[in-house]
C-alpha cells in the first residue's frame, strides 16, 4: 500500500470518527428511546471506526515512535468501551503463542 493510499484512509477514518462524534453529541442531549438507539449505534460505529484507524496506522510506513500517543490513544479509547466480553480459550492460547514467537 502506498503511503499517499494509506494518509488518505487514515484522513477519511479521522472524518469519520469526527462526525460519528458529533451525532454522539446530538443523540446524547436526548432523552427518547429512539436518541438512545442511535446512540448506541454510533457508539459501536465509532469503535469500529477506531479499530480500522489503528489498523491503518500500523500499515502505513511510518514509525512507530512517531505514533506512539495515537495508537495508545485509539488502544484507551477501545478499552475504555469494550464490551465485547471474553474470547475462547484456544484464540488465546494462539494469540499467547504469537506473543511468545515475537518476543523471542
Amino acid at each position: 500500500m502506498k503511503n499517499g493510499s494509506a494518509f488518505d484512509n487514515i484522513r477519511a477514518l479521522v472524518r469519520e470518527i469526527k462526525e460519528a462524534e458529533a451525532m454522539l453529541r446530538l443523540h446524547e442531549q436526548k432523552s427518547s428511546p429512539v436518541d438512545d438507539l442511535m446512540f448506541h449505534q454510533f457508539r459501536v460505529r465509532q469503535q469500529r471506526l477506531a479499530k480500522d484507524l489503528l489498523v491503518e496506522v500500523l500499515r502505513a510506513d511510518i514509525s512507530l515512535e512517531s505514533t506512539e500517543k495515537s495508537i495508545n490513544a485509539i488502544l484507551d479509547f477501545l478499552k475504555k468501551n469494550d464490551n465485547d466480553g471474553l474470547i475462547s480459550n484456544e484464540l488465546q492460547a494462539n494469540l499467547s503463542e504469537a506473543v511468545h514467537a515475537l518476543a523471542a
